[in-house]
């Protein structure tokens, strides 16, 4: 109490990570999220079908997604080997008297190495309107054959076969239309105001963030606080407490206590603070909740960290040991990376950490409004720990500071 600074700077540093994180991960609506592909044409047909191609990634969402760029012959590759474009596509000469005679003809797309994503996202458009278009042509093949007989034989088109050339299109788009107006699945939207949805995902992901990086912060605040089993040693004051009438047992059992209050202190403090930075949510209901279940994790916390420094010799090894056994149970616990983004194996011994148990049940209560008897497999775990682990501690202790 004489001298809180150091350990407000300790509750201060998961308020500060979780909110570099959050305006990381956190857009705001003026925020670009749809992928930026630049994309270069060289047209060395310049025909209908060739400007239909280039055109088409001028329409609709494919204008909000490419950036085109029509360029000269042997003007494209140079800007790729520079990096100053996702793709190049090449449209070689010929290409529209090719589809009018049905004959294979090919589109060359190259692709920047140096990028991951937009080259993908070229490549993948480039063949869709490849395939789509091959299926129009061959569905249409009667008329185009007829076209081109006219446009080869160079004479003046006969009203009657213009006639009938628009009648095998108009049958041609009522065979087609059944499978494509309307479609079979359609797309229900609900739509909700931009403030709300700001708001909400906002809470979420804060929620989230600040439940995996509070409980990593905890086990560095607790074991900060551990050192003191050994600073009354190296002080000289143990071993008269021990002859105290409080003795080996009183004098564990009130640095746990001092633990638990510390920790309890912190992450009020914390949540407390990120409720009100972070805008988090939560609902009266789940305060009681809340506050027994961080009481059981903290339980869990005071154990663990008691059995650290009862099993090391001195508080060197207790600072370089705590420390690294911290961040493998923040680790598998999603308090560092989120669950989700973990190996499969890596998923499966996550059951180990006791972190695992307090973030996945914080954030049960706290989003999906659990209560504490949903969270009994939760709390089992956790009380498990908490039990076997501080009566060892007390154990070792008494073996270690016995007179």
């Amino acid at each position: 109490m004489k001298n809180p600074g150091g350990f407000l700077i300790l509750v201060a540093m998961p308020l500060i990570f979780v909110l570099l994180m959050g305006l990381i991960f956190i857009r705001s609506e003026s925020d670009e999220i749809m992928p930026h592909v630049k994309l270069l044409i060289e047209d060395h047909d310049d025909t209908f079908a060739s400007q239909f191609i280039s055109g088409a990634f001028g329409r609709g969402e494919l204008a909000d997604m490419f950036e085109t760029e029509q360029v000269e012959k042997d003007q494209g590759r140079p800007q790729i080997d520079k990096g100053k474009a996702s793709a190049l596509l090449i449209i070689p000469a010929g290409f529209g008297d090719s589809l009018l005679h049905q004959r294979q003809v090919n589109l060359t797309l190259i692709k920047n190495p140096s990028e991951a994503f937009a080259p993908k996202i070229a490549e993948e458009t480039v063949s869709i309107l490849a395939e789509g278009g091959s299926r129009l042509i061959r569905i249409a093949s009667k008329p185009l054959k007829t076209i081109q007989e006219q446009i080869d034989g160079d004479k003046d088109t006969p009203e009657i076969l213009i006639a009938s050339l628009a009648v095998q299109i108009q049958r041609l788009i009522k065979k087609s239309q059944t499978y494509l107006f309307p479609p079979l699945i359609t797309l229900k939207e609900k739509s909700i105001s931009k403030e709300e949805k700001s708001a909400s995902t906002a809470s979420q992901i804060y929620t989230v963030l600040l439940s995996g990086i509070v409980l990593m912060s905890l086990l560095f605040i607790l074991e900060v606080m551990a050192r003191d089993f050994f600073v009354e040693k190296e002080n000289h004051t143990l071993y008269r407490l021990l002859t105290s009438p409080a003795g080996i047992k009183g004098f564990v059992l009130s640095k746990q206590i001092f633990l638990f209050i510390a920790g309890m202190t912190a992450l009020c403090l914390a949540w407390s603070i990120g409720i009100l930075l972070f805008g988090i949510k939560i609902q009266a209901s789940q305060i009681a909740p809340f506050l027994i279940f961080s009481a059981v994790i903290i339980v869990s916390y005071t154990g663990i960290i008691g059995m650290i420094y009862a099993l090391v010799r001195t508080r060197s090894q207790g600072q370089a040991m705590a420390p690294a056994l911290i961040i493998i149970m923040s680790m598998l616990g999603g308090s560092m990376i989120p669950l989700n983004s973990l190996p499969g194996f890596m998923k499966k011994i996550a059951v180990i950490s006791p972190s695992y148990w307090g973030n996945i049940g914080t954030q049960k209560i706290l989003l999906e409004h659990a209560s504490l008897a949903q969270l009994s497999t939760h709390l089992l775990a956790l009380g498990t720990i908490a039990v076997t682990l501080t009566l060892l501690s007390f154990w070792l202790y008494q073996r270690k500071f016995r007179i």
